[in-house]
């Protein structure tokens, strides 16, 4: 074999070889494992119970800039979520967590995440009128307001007692005085027919 041919099969070989070693890229990017995905979603989890209504709305900022993906939908969908806050809109995380398991670009780990979330949201109620929050309210409202009609009819009671029993006092006072006047009078005529 001349050497040129030799060169020229070793340059085909180490070109294969090289070939082979690498293979290309995907434009995909590879998918988190699933333990890491639910890992991070529980941890998201309880961190949004822990805030405060202020954490929660500079959270929803944040999660409103993003751009959509399932990742973002859970995670808005949970603080969404938390009945005790201002932002508690359960219609609006069901659908974030509808779009969530049904995105393509979702990862397993995510769809099933919001598939699992879904199916317990109808296994507890979702709004204040379901929870009986409202009605709850209402009554306290509509008990304290018939206790302050109470205590204001109780407190004009006092009133037109105590002005009626001021005016029998300066009554009984002018008659005191009266009665004194004419004591006087009647010692001023004693004393005078004493005399």
């Amino acid at each position: 074999m001349s050497a040129v041919r030799r060169l020229s099969i070793g340059f085909a070989t180490l070109l294969l070889a090289a070939c082979h070693s690498h293979p290309p890229k995907s434009d995909k990017p590879e998918h988190a494992s699933s333990e890491m995905v639910l890992a991070g979603l529980s941890s998201y989890a309880r961190n949004v119970r822990q805030e405060d209504d202020a954490g929660l709305a500079a959270e929803k900022t944040r999660l409103d800039a993003l751009p959509k993906s399932a990742a973002r939908d859970l995670r808005l969908a949970m603080l969404l979520d938390q009945e005790r806050s201002a932002l508690y809109d359960p219609g609006r995380a069901s659908q974030l967590l509808d779009d969530a398991a049904h995105a393509s670009a979702a990862e397993p780990a995510e769809r099933a995440f919001a598939d699992m979330l879904l199916a317990t949201a109808g296994a507890e109620p979702r709004s204040c009128s379901e929870t009986g929050f409202t009605q709850d309210l209402v009554q306290k409202l509509a008990d304290e307001e018939q206790r302050r009609t109470e205590l204001t009819t109780r407190l004009e009671n006092t009133r037109q007692e105590l002005e009626a029993e001021r005016t029998q006092r300066v009554k009984l006072e002018k008659q005191l005085e009266a009665l004194k006047s004419i004591e006087t009078q009647i010692k001023n005529r004693e004393n005078d027919a004493g005399h």
